[in-house]
């Protein structure tokens, strides 16, 4: 089976929609409190301005005239402070295979292909995010040399009906996304 790694273009949406959609769809059933269902995560003209955006690279793998994969980098400069160095790095947005296509190294094909053209930029750091439901992708990661910098770490406040403090005030709580809105409260030392 042929296959290659060239830039993204306008006539790549069809194909890169469907791989948008199965990327997209991990998530949403994964996180569905964060990701809503979605048939089309770009739109035509969405897609054609990521195309157009300088700071965005965006690669496609192509099997047999077929996409395959795609990878896709933003680049940013930040601007020196006093307590952080202007370091320039691509952050890796998304990358995504056919399940049909993978374990043949198209995923390790499209990241290298956007690791050499980063590199021929002078920017000397790639980051991006991996969900910590995703243990294949983790994996993948580590796998191409990445290791965490951070953590993002989460704590979900809606799971609660009821907090008891120390004075028996019982506050009875309604937590619509990430606002909390105090529904009832009542003094019950008696």
């Amino acid at each position: 089976m042929e296959h290659f790694i060239r830039r993204m273009r306008p006539e790549d949406y069809d194909g890169v929609n469907i791989l948008m959609t199965i990327l997209h769809e991990v998530h949403a059933t994964n996180r569905p409190d964060l990701f809503k269902p979605a048939l089309a995560p770009y739109d035509l003209e969405e897609f054609r301005g990521l195309l157009e955006d300088s700071s965005r690279i965006a690669y496609v793998a192509e099997v047999s005239g077929k996409i395959a994969g795609l990878c896709m980098a933003s680049i940013h400069y930040p601007a020196e402070n006093p307590i952080t160095y202007q370091i320039p790095y691509a952050y890796i947005t998304d990358l995504c295979v056919l399940p049909s296509c993978q374990k043949q190294g198209i995923g390790k094909m499209l990241f290298t292909h956007m690791e050499d053209f980063v590199k021929s930029l002078g920017i000397r750091q790639i980051s991006l995010k991996v969900w910590a439901f995703n243990s294949s992708a983790l994996s993948f990661y580590e796998d191409m040399g990445f290791s965490p910098r951070s953590y993002i770490m989460e704590k979900d406040l809606r799971s609660f009906s009821f907090l008891f403090m120390p004075q028996l005030w019982i506050i009875t709580a309604s937590v619509p996304y990430h606002k909390l809105y105090i529904t009832h409260l009542c003094n019950c030392s008696v």
